[in-house]
Formats: C-alpha cells, structure tokens, sequence
C-alpha cells in the first residue's frame, strides 16, 4: 500500500483528488481534519527551550554537532571525487 500525502486546506482540491482516484479504481482514504491540527500550544520555539541546558553542555552540545558536521561533509566530498 503507498501512502500520498497531499497538504491543501481546499476542500475543492481534496473532493478533485477523490473523484480522479474513483476514476482511476484506486482505494482513497481521507484523514480526518481535526487529527492532523497541531494547536498553536503544541508548537515549540527555540525560545521555550532557552535555559534548558547549561551553558557548558551547549558549547559542548555545539562542538559536537560542527564536528560531525564536518564529517559528513568530508564523506559526501570524497564520494563526490
């Protein structure tokens, strides 16, 4: 089963999908609206976080993260040669 993910908040869009997968004899499912909402308090900014680790466990959080940053870049250069 494949899954197709289409993000419209048109209803005209989503009635067009339906009909051309009936046309087509393909099996549609629509999910439900109020499923997929995420409330405006359910959304996170890095301002909610902002204190949550100490200073040094960020410097090292961030020395770690550039480090494998590197890494990664010098793999994707080397298999690009």
């Amino acid at each position: 089963m494949e899954t197709l993910i289409l993000n419209s908040n048109s209803k005209k869009d989503v009635r067009l999908l339906v009909d051309i997968a009936k046309k087509l004899g393909m099996d549609l499912k629509v999910a439900d609206e109020q499923k997929k909402k995420v409330s405006p308090k359910q959304v996170k900014t890095m301002k909610d976080f902002w204190g949550a680790l100490s200073d040094e466990t960020a410097k090292k959080l961030h020395q770690h993260v550039a480090q494998s940053r590197n890494e990664w870049e010098l793999i994707f250069i080397s298999r690009m040669q």
